[in-house]
């Protein structure tokens, strides 16, 4: 999720598919995470992944939901972009 959201050209017309996988990817890691550092990281992801994908509100409510289970400085300044 992390790398694919990180992409910045269409490859191939691919873009739009790698934005909805790494998004998908976040998500499932999310559903999956057992600890609340495992799951903080999902959510940075998932919140990456969708202001990628130009979704601005939900990229900041996983980054909010994100800080509340884990402090991370990194997180934090993507908040607050």
């Amino acid at each position: 999720s992390r790398a694919a959201a990180g992409v910045t050209t269409d490859q191939n017309g691919d873009l739009g598919r790698i934005l909805q996988d790494a998004t998908s990817a976040g998500y499932n890691a999310y559903q999956l995470s057992r600890t609340a550092g495992a799951r903080a990281d999902a959510l940075a992801a998932l919140a990456r992944a969708l202001a990628a994908r130009g979704q601005p509100r939900p990229a900041l409510e996983a980054y909010k939901a994100s800080l509340e289970l884990a402090a991370s400085p990194e997180v934090q300044a993507a908040y607050e972009e």
